[in-house]
C-alpha cells in the first residue's frame, strides 16, 4: 500500500504532476482515477490521482485534504491515452486528462479580487489599468479572474491587480 498519490492538478496552464501524502483514513480509498482535494501554493484545488509511486523525489510533501469519490471518475485506458495525446501534441498530461472528467465534475481554479480599500478612496498615482480594476470591482463587486479577464480582454490585468494586492488595495483568495 502506498502512502503518495501522484495528482494532476486542474489549473490552466499548471503542467505536471504533483505527489501529496495520503491521510491515513484515505489510504484504503485512493486509487488511480479519484477525484481528490489538495492544497496547491495557497489555493486548494481539484485532481485527478495518476498513480500511487512507493516514493517521491519530493522531500516535504503536502496532505490530500478529502477524496469527493472512491469511484474513479477516468480509468486507467483514460490516464494512458491522456499521457500519450500530451506526448504526441507537446502539451499538458493534466489538461487532456480533465477533458475525459465527466460533466458537471470539472472544477477550475480561479481567483477572487475584492476591494480592501473603503470605495471612495484611490490614489491620483495608479496605471489607468489600475484605475479600471478598481472601478470595475467598486461597480460589480468582488470579481472572479475570468469575470475580469472578460471586462478587461486583451491586457495584462493580472500584473496591475498584483500590484495592487501588494500595496493593500485588494485582496484576493
Amino acid at each position: 500500500m502506498s502512502l503518495i498519490a501522484s495528482v494532476a492538478v486542474n489549473i490552466p496552464g499548471v503542467s505536471g504532476i504533483f505527489d501529496y501524502w495520503i491521510p491515513p483514513d484515505l489510504q484504503e480509498q485512493v486509487i488511480p482515477g479519484c477525484l481528490v482535494t489538495a492544497p496547491f501554493g495557497t489555493q486548494t484545488v481539484q485532481g485527478i490521482v495518476t498513480g500511487l509511486p512507493e516514493t517521491s523525489p519530493v522531500l516535504q510533501l503536502k496532505t490530500i485534504i478529502d477524496l469527493l469519490d472512491p469511484t474513479p471518475v477516468v480509468n486507467p485506458a483514460q490516464i494512458q491515452l491522456a499521457h500519450w495525446m500530451a506526448e504526441e501534441y507537446y502539451s499538458s498530461f493534466g489538461d487532456f486528462l480533465q477533458l475525459m472528467i465527466p460533466n458537471g465534475l470539472n472544477q477550475q481554479a480561479d481567483t477572487l479580487f475584492s476591494l480592501k480599500l473603503p470605495e471612495g478612496k484611490t490614489k491620483e498615482d495608479r496605471t489607468e489599468l489600475q484605475k479600471r480594476i478598481i472601478q470595475l470591482i467598486q461597480k460589480r463587486g468582488p470579481l472572479r479572474g475570468r469575470q475580469i479577464d472578460n471586462a478587461i480582454p486583451r491586457q495584462n490585468w493580472r500584473v496591475a491587480a498584483k500590484s495592487l494586492i501588494k500595496n493593500g488595495v485588494l485582496a484576493s483568495s
